[in-house]
């Protein structure tokens, strides 16, 4: 039985879904306790929202604004925290400038900027940041980036990737063997 309790739960690991790897985004390498600003191209839209995805898969909507129809203005309808939380057009309303201010751990990982065109209800996700700390180049071990080559980084995730692939294959044959011969 507990053989069985171990398949399934390695199966419900391989079928949970991660987001992309948040590594192929641009990074804002940021210092803690200062600010930093985010820009998004919102002409031609009328809503603009960011959204923050953490490492715990927590998706959270930060701060949203909708275009003034009369005035080249951004009122901000949702702040999630406003002594943190800026949102401000430039002067012609075609970039959204989004401030965080004291950054906190709390505050890193994918930002998602979403906009909405006027009459429509479904929000496009245009622009993704990875916000991360800067960290001591001492304590942090980096892939090598070469040109038209993989790196080791990513010949390593590679052979992992396929290794555990190999392991789930050969626990279902098992596990399937095991149930034919007791049949």
């Amino acid at each position: 039985m507990e053989f069985y309790q171990l398949f399934f739960f390695l199966l419900l690991i391989n079928m949970h879904t991660f987001p992309a790897d948040a590594s192929l985004y641009p990074t804002l390498t940021v210092i803690p306790n200062q600010n930093t600003t985010m820009r998004c191209n919102i002409m031609g839209k009328e809503e603009v929202a960011w959204y923050l995805l953490t490492s715990s898969d927590d998706f959270t909507l930060l701060i949203s604004a909708e275009k003034a129809r009369t005035r080249k203005i951004l009122p901000v309808h949702y702040n999630k925290d406003e002594k943190r939380f800026i949102l401000e057009p430039d002067s012609e309303v075609n970039t959204a400038i989004f401030t965080i201010i004291n950054i906190t751990p709390d505050d890193l990982g994918l930002y998602f900027c979403g906009t909405k065109p006027e009459f429509k209800y479904q929000m496009n996700f245009i622009k993704v940041i990875r916000l991360q700390f800067k960290e001591n180049k001492e304590e942090l071990i980096t892939c090598v980036e070469n040109k038209g080559e993989a790196s080791w980084c990513e010949v390593a995730l590679m052979f992992g990737g396929v290794g555990a692939a190999a392991l789930l294959l050969l626990l279902t044959t098992v596990v399937a063997c095991t149930v034919i011969r007791r049949s």
